[in-house]
């Protein structure tokens, strides 16, 4: 039996040039799916809580608004107020250069938030978190008050924003006669 002269295989696989674009592509599919996952794209997507004001009352020099809880957890120094009178926008965004707070005998914390202008007014707001805990809970308040000791007439709206995703909490109309 005569044996067979032994096969040679061809060596030649993918040319360079398509071996280089595989490589290239891959590469790019690699850092896509990477970024992705670690700028959260693939992460719990951020749902904007809804609340209710439950209740205003008038207060010297302003009002205060009592809060029910929020959906979902949320962190008062996520919430920026927006106080609007007749089209005229003031914004109280929570900053820690503006906090100082007070523990109250009851156990609650009242922070001072900041003094946005409106009309010309110095308006004061502060907050009253009474679980003590930073989180928005059911018996929470907050106050909008005239550095000078009374608001200027006018149809306001308070708006409570979001800050993660800028979209609105809650907002509620009140009027100083």
């Amino acid at each position: 039996m005569a044996l067979s002269p032994p096969r040679r295989w061809n060596r030649t696989a993918v040319s360079p040039v398509l071996g280089t674009i595989l490589l290239v592509a891959i590469t790019i599919v690699l850092v896509a799916i990477i970024y992705s996952m670690v700028s959260g794209f693939w992460g719990k997507p951020l749902n904007t809580p809804q609340g209710i004001i439950t209740q205003v009352q008038q207060i010297d020099g302003g009002r205060k608004f009592l809060l029910s809880s929020m959906t979902s957890e949320t962190i008062w120094s996520d919430v920026k107020f927006l106080l609007d009178l007749n089209g005229t926008l003031a914004d109280a965004t929570p900053s820690t250069a503006n906090y100082t707070s007070t523990k109250t005998p009851g156990g609650s914390v009242n922070v001072f938030i900041g003094k946005p202008t409106l009309g010309g007014e110095e308006l004061v707001f502060r907050i009253s978190d009474s679980a003590a805990d930073g989180r928005i809970n059911l018996g929470d308040w907050f106050t909008i008050t005239a550095a000078d000791g009374a608001m200027a007439r006018g149809n306001y709206v308070i708006h409570l924003v979001y800050i993660p995703t800028g979209e609105q909490i809650l907002e509620r109309e009140f009027s100083v006669a």
